[in-house]
């Protein structure tokens, strides 16, 4: 009951921000109905579906790890469920860190070439640009509810999210009523409620496993390669298009350099041991193949 109770906590927001926008903006503003038909339509067809995409990484990496520190709890073995702990933040900051920065950096070109009409692109690239930050934090928060839920702290999680989402809706209402942000005001309220679950759950989890996150290869490992990862994408994607006139072709060239150049500079930074690359998906030939390239 409370997993099912977290979960739908998460869900229940998205019904409570759009009823809380649309009143406000409607029946308090007065603004026009077709263009916060539009707005809302922008934010959940574009923004939530592409910002979704690398959360449900960390949705299946949390419900990988419960039976995991279920079964190191119960053999009472902590530095065990730190061990795992720390190996399933590292493995979805990896992966959310520079999901984050591409949607950032090709936010415009990667809404052209899966939407392909340009009305309101401005708008969807700077919600995605705004919001990015999300896929972070909503990652690392769906993480450490299940980590919560594999510590036996089944409640931690429910409590965390309903505060969260209490504080969060109040951020709405005041910012749609004292700024002219208009749906921009819902990806910040999400970003301040992802942000509370991360630190009342990180909270938890250092006070109840008394353990402590490691930070370089964790976080800045990651956002250092992400951030050359997303200087590559973005020269890549401007020089190709100015030669070909080809967004598509631009952005999936974009996104291959992006996938080598974040790759090699993860290993070269030493963000990842043998170790945790062989817990990836064909890990044993990704092995085989850095150390062939010597970059391990």
């Amino acid at each position: 009951v409370p997993v099912i109770l977290s979960t739908a906590v998460y869900n229940i927001s998205g019904i409570v921000d759009q009823g809380v926008f649309k009143y406000l903006m409607l029946d308090v503003q007065k603004a026009d109905k077709s263009t916060v038909e539009i707005y809302w339509g922008i934010y959940v067809g574009k923004y939530k579906l592409l910002t979704n995409v690398p959360i449900a990484v960390a949705s299946a990496m949390a419900s990988s790890t419960i039976p995991v520190l279920t079964r190191a709890r119960i053999a009472k073995d902590r530095k065990e469920m730190r061990r795992k702990t720390e190996n399933a933040i590292r493995f979805v900051m990896v992966i959310c860190i520079p999901c984050a920065v591409g949607l950032s950096v090709l936010a415009s070109p990667i809404l052209q070439l899966l939407f392909g009409a340009k009305d309101h692109l401005s708008i969807s690239a700077l919600l995605l640009q705004t919001g990015s930050i999300s896929v972070v934090l909503y990652g690392m928060s769906t993480l450490t509810n299940g980590i919560l839920q594999g510590m036996d702290k089944m409640r931690l999680p429910v409590i965390h999210a309903a505060i969260s989402l209490a504080l969060h809706v109040v951020l709405l209402v005041v910012l749609l009523m004292v700024t002219n942000l208009n749906i921009h005001t819902v990806v910040w309220a999400n970003i301040f409620f992802a942000f509370l679950m991360c630190a009342l759950n990180s909270r938890s989890i250092a006070k109840y496993m008394r353990y402590r996150q490691e930070v370089r290869r964790t976080f800045f490992v990651p956002l250092l390669a992400s951030a050359l990862m997303g200087a590559a994408a973005f020269g890549v994607y401007h020089g190709l298009y100015v030669l070909c006139k080809s967004n598509a072709i631009s952005v999936l060239a974009a996104c291959i350099a992006a996938v080598i150049v974040y790759g090699v500079a993860l290993l070269v930074l030493k963000g990842l041991t043998e170790e945790e690359l062989l817990g990836f998906p064909k890990g044993r030939t990704l092995v085989r193949i850095v150390k062939k390239l010597h970059l391990m």
